[in-house]
């Protein structure tokens, strides 16, 4: 994700009119989660400043982790401070998700079959990722190189539900010298302790490049079915031109077209004879010059395009673009 990262904490990243976070935590309340901890470390204000100001805010424990370069098990622990005596969900900040893959894993935790201290999603059709290996009966034998000896089931999909006693797990593995929360969940298996797996259907989205944060753009344009107030949603398969019914903050020069799936946010102006679309992103308070042509995009707010430009396959920060060097590939 660097250098687009050096400036911008990835849960920040905007995507399809949210930030990652955002989304994330409204996906998270419709599978029934009512209650967050985020854990924070590097550029930590600023997300703690945009997770104070959302409308979910109040429903959002931040902790801060100083000593978060020791990986991300050190966060998770921080964070597991602040855990009451229950089961809870754990997952990326960075991560897209649909609220029914979330309400699923929750349902098979909670009422599958076997005994089982942590539930956690694999996706089989996954080649990318941490390999999770099983057997038949439903329990992970091990994640990650080392179990390669057992059946492949797929791959992580980053999201797991855990018993509150994998607070001292985790703990265990990272007095041991461990960074990572694979090492907790193979420590569990070596001694017994029963992880089971369920299989994810739906797409889902680990953002840790900008390929991955455009193919989430891809992937939430082509599903999105209305704009919020004052935005500009055109779905697919549409066209709107500068003499369509707009939202008033959003100016259109003559000439203009905008092809959907894309979504443009308020306080916008694209000057004539521009081309924006399809599975383009267009945060607020953006500028875009005349003649230019926008697809498979996303501009950060307060961004500017100048004109006579092609721009795909790319973010846009400030007056910077980031190109990605793949394509959409649906899932």
């Amino acid at each position: 994700m660097q250098p687009l990262s050096d400036f911008v904490p990835k849960p920040l990243l905007f995507c399809a009119g949210l930030t990652l976070i955002e989304r994330l935590i409204r996906s998270l309340i419709e599978a029934g989660v009512g209650k967050f901890t985020v854990g924070v470390g590097w550029k930590g204000d600023l997300v703690r400043e945009h997770l104070t100001a959302i409308p979910e805010g109040r429903l959002i424990e931040v902790v801060d982790v100083p000593d978060y370069r020791r990986g991300p098990l050190r966060t998770l622990v921080s964070a597991l401070s602040n855990v009451g005596d229950r089961s809870f969900l754990l997952c990326p900040a960075d991560y897209v998700v649909e609220p029914e893959t979330v309400s699923g894993l929750i349902s098979e935790h909670t009422h599958g079959s076997g005994r089982r201290v942590i539930t956690m999603l694999v996706d089989s059709n996954r080649q990318e990722g941490t390999p999770v290996f099983g057997h038949g009966n439903g329990l992970v034998a091990g994640i990650g190189d080392s179990a390669i000896s057992f059946n492949h089931i797929g791959s992580s999909a980053m999201l797991l539900l855990a018993m509150r006693s994998f607070k001292a797990d985790c703990e265990a593995a990272l007095e041991e010298g461990s960074t990572q929360v694979v090492s907790a969940i193979n420590r569990m298996i070596t001694e017994g302790k029963p992880i089971r797996y369920a299989l994810v259907r739906q797409p889902w989205f680990d953002v840790d490049s900008l390929s991955a944060l455009l193919d989430a753009n891809h992937h939430l344009l082509e599903r999105r079915t209305s704009g919020t107030t004052g935005t500009l949603y055109v779905p697919s398969g549409q066209e709107v031109d500068w003499r369509s019914n707009i939202p008033s903050s959003i100016h259109l020069d003559a000439g203009v077209k905008v092809t959907g799936p894309t979504l443009v946010c308020e306080s916008c102006r694209i000057e004539s004879e521009s081309r924006i679309g399809p599975f383009a992103t267009i945060g607020p308070n953006c500028h875009v010059g005349a003649r230019t042509i926008i697809a498979e995009s996303i501009l950060f707010e307060q961004s500017e395009v100048p004109g006579d430009v092609t721009l795909e396959n790319a973010a846009v920060y400030g007056q910077t673009p980031y190109r990605s060097k793949t394509r959409y590939v649906p899932q």
